[in-house]
């Protein structure tokens, strides 16, 4: 053994106390690392979420309203994905004209980097000429890709919108996306139809506008999806999960997929009056539960005035996905957990984008809570501290 190798001779006394100061440290840090709240904690009333600040970040030239945030934490850097709208709309798109831009911060959301573009309309040879907005980012460890799935709006059409897929090999994610040559992966209306179709659904045939993705995991080769849909005939609103190995060919039934909605108006009309089910979603995991923070609203799923709109926690023990109407999903106990900061009847969609995300144990909340007449936004950013309080424990 060279002399660099060999352990240090040290007195006994002298050994014993380093040691021992040693064995305190690492079980002071054991302790950090255990003490961490879950949701598990949350949904018992023993911790709440606190908010530590507002994410800021202003206009950037050519564009407006960067907002609809997701994030992903990847080698200590916390990236957050939004859509922003481009000015001098052209004609051949009357609905929305917007691009894929991201932020990277280095020190948990405190402060954020200018934005990269990442995806412009009319990247892809279809699909997107006229906007990519809600989606869901995803690093796969293992080929080094990173996965963009996004809803997509093609030109001089109606509003239906289908999803498109973009990816980019490298460490980070800030640089241009390689559009798929199949976008739009799913053109509007076709999961859904197969997901509705047949006896005993949830959801009717007309159930299409497949969006609000969230790539939950990579698991056996194939990435599992859940996704939003809204039928226009009942204005209801419906949760759905999906799997796919290569972002062309779906699965929508097997392998624990449920071949319906996994939620709908029928899982929460118990909890808000005229309920007609849930758009966006965001998902965590414990070791025996999936837990949803999911958007809730009455009088449709398209934004109103007068209208309730709130974000509700709500859990199933894991195992397979449930059917919407299982009465399988259970509401976090107590009042309703995200409502309006300044609630105005004229105000529409007064929150929105409720997203959870988790840095080594620790968890986050991030959501918008826009002031009346859409006059400015909160952006809100939350940490999951242990204890009793309000479960929403927000700065005005």
């Amino acid at each position: 053994m060279s002399d660099v190798l060999k352990p240090m001779k040290l007195p006994g006394r002298l050994h014993c106390g380093i040691w021992l100061s040693v064995m305190i440290a690492i079980a002071a840090i054991s302790a950090t690392f255990s003490s961490a709240a879950t949701l598990d904690d949350f949904w018992e009333g023993q911790a709440h979420f606190r908010q530590i600040a507002n994410l800021e970040w202003s206009d950037f030239p050519g564009q407006s309203d960067e907002q609809a945030g997701w994030f992903v934490v990847h080698e200590g850097s916390w990236y957050v994905f939004n859509r922003a709208y481009l000015k001098n709309k052209p004609e051949q798109c009357p609905h929305d004209y917007t691009r894929i831009v991201a932020r990277e911060s280095r020190d948990k959301g405190f402060t954020w980097s200018p934005p990269t573009i990442l995806i412009e309309p009319r990247t892809s040879l279809s699909g997107d000429e006229c906007a990519i907005t809600d989606g869901s980012s995803f690093y796969d460890a293992s080929t080094g890709i990173w996965h963009i799935v996004a809803q997509c709006l093609s030109q001089n059409t109606s509003s239906e919108w289908s999803l498109c897929h973009y990816s980019r090999k490298a460490k980070s994610p800030l640089g241009s996306f390689v559009p798929d040559r199949n976008n739009p992966v799913v053109k509007g209306g076709d999961l859904w139809r197969r997901i509705c179709a047949g006896r005993d659904k949830s959801c009717p045939l007309t159930t299409q506008d497949e969006g609000t993705p969230e790539i939950l995991e990579k698991k056996d080769d194939r990435f599992t999806i859940t996704m939003h849909g809204y039928d226009p005939v009942s204005r209801h609103g419906f949760r759905g999960v999906v799997a796919t190995a290569d972002f062309k060919q779906w699965a929508t039934s097997g392998d624990d997929l449920p071949n319906d909605a996994i939620f709908g108006p029928q899982d929460c009309s118990a909890w808000l009056s005229g309920c007609v089910g849930t758009g966006a979603a965001t998902t965590s995991f414990t070791r025996d539960y999936v837990y949803m923070i999911g958007e809730l609203m009455n009088k449709g799923l398209t934004c109103q005035t007068d209208q309730h709109w709130v974000f509700e926690m709500f859990r199933y023990p894991r195992g397979r996905w449930p059917r919407a109407g299982e009465k399988i999903w259970e509401k976090q106990p107590g009042k309703i957990l995200i409502e309006p900061s300044w609630p105005d009847a004229k105000t529409l969609c007064q929150l929105q984008y409720a997203r959870l995300l988790s840095d080594r144990g620790d968890i986050y909340l991030v959501y918008e809570d826009w002031k009346p007449g859409r006059k400015g936004i909160a952006r809100r950013l939350l940490k999951l501290v242990a204890g009793q309080g309000p479960p929403i424990d927000r700065i005005n």
